[in-house]
């Protein structure tokens, strides 16, 4: 007699088998009252680095540059028409020294098609343009990642709580959501800390 191989005897299962995945038939892990404080927590963060934003030398004894810093920076450089410098190192550290008094630097690197999105928060004091920018991000990182957990979003949020804190603290979301979103075509269980 002879052996076949057959190939499809041998598919190995799924990791969400393996590891366990929290469906929508599973109760949620996290209760409703820790659900609210996780809410809470992420606007009064949200809230206080606004105030830092605002007011840098408040809460520091020094301005520390974060990504948000160099998204507003490239918006008054547009409406100052020097946009084109934004993309040369030396001019862009000497207009981030000229507005944010601080000797750190970050590059700009972002298609010119953002810079749309940076000129319009430049137009606005730069606490508010951060709440502006973070607030409608947040969101719709927390809509996405309901879509996709379901009544366990809140499980998911407190188990990736220090990156959510990372980017809420310099300004920056989107990664977070291009990280979800490779998180759910790949099948994960557990998003990738952004």
């Amino acid at each position: 007699m002879q052996r076949t191989l057959d190939l499809f005897s041998a598919v190995p299962e799924p990791i969400s088998e393996k590891i366990g995945v929290l469906d929508q038939q599973t109760p949620p892990i996290i209760t409703k009252p820790v659900t609210v404080a996780l809410a809470v927590s992420i606007l009064l963060l949200m809230l206080s680095t606004a105030i830092n934003f605002q007011f840098p030398t408040l809460m520091h004894t020094a301005k520390v540059m974060t990504d948000f810093d160099a998204f507003f920076v490239s918006g008054k450089m547009y409406w100052e028409g020097t946009l084109n410098d934004a993309y040369h190192f030396q001019t862009l550290l000497e207009a981030q020294l000229r507005f944010t008094g601080t000797t750190s630097f970050m590059p700009w690197t972002y298609p010119p098609p953002f810079n749309l999105v940076t000129a319009a928060l430049a137009t606005l004091p730069i606490g508010l343009a951060y709440l502006v920018f973070i607030g409608p991000s947040l969101l719709a990182y927390t809509i996405v990642l309901r879509r996709i957990a379901g009544a366990h979003t809140a499980t998911i949020i407190l188990a990736i709580f220090p990156a959510i804190v990372l980017n809420v603290l310099c300004g920056w979301l989107p990664r977070c959501k291009r990280n979800l979103t490779i998180w759910r075509r790949s099948g994960a269980v557990f998003c990738p800390a952004c």
